[in-house]
């Protein structure tokens, strides 16, 4: 039997796609953000898909990874596409460490419905004792579900010397 993946507290460097600028000529182009390091959460969405996509948190917004057209021609050609992560517009997004979630302890078993790169439900995951009891409604604040979901950084142990 093959080993159950594990979840690491891994990041993502990329830009945040913003929106869209419109020029006089009638083209639209990308506005991206600066930089940032995202966190790779343990949820994922589209199980439907091959290859489901990974949710990414930053700041206190829910992202997906897009490749996203830099450039729209006024005819709605999509030109020089550039990685960026957007705010997820809605899905329901499901743990995909349940076992190593509910083995350490360090954050909730739940799914999390997002709305418009917010949190807006969090309910207990099917097989858990918390199956179905929501636990986050998107009306508390930002430290306890950060705490709650276990999506704070990280602070590194120093090694032993040899």
């Amino acid at each position: 039997m093959p080993k159950p993946k594990t979840y690491y507290k891994r990041h993502r460097v990329a830009r945040i796609l913003l929106g869209y600028e419109e020029r006089e000529d009638g083209t639209q182009t990308a506005i991206l953000s600066d930089e940032v390091s995202a966190l790779t959460t343990r949820y994922h969405y589209g199980l439907k898909r091959k290859k489901p996509h990974n949710v990414y948190y930053f700041g206190g917004q829910w992202y997906g990874h897009v490749n996203a057209p830099a450039v729209v021609l006024p005819d709605g050609t999509r030109r020089d596409h550039v990685h960026a992560l957007a705010p997820i517009a809605s899905a329901v997004c499901f743990d995909r460490y349940t076992e190593q979630t509910l083995e350490q302890g360090r954050a909730a078993p739940v799914s999390v419905t997002i709305e418009q790169g917010r949190l807006v439900r969090a309910v207990g995951t099917s097989g858990t004792p918390y199956e179905g009891v929501e636990l986050l409604d998107g009306t508390e604040p930002l430290d306890y579900i950060e705490e709650l979901l276990d999506l704070r950084p990280t602070t590194k142990r120093p090694r032993k010397a040899a």
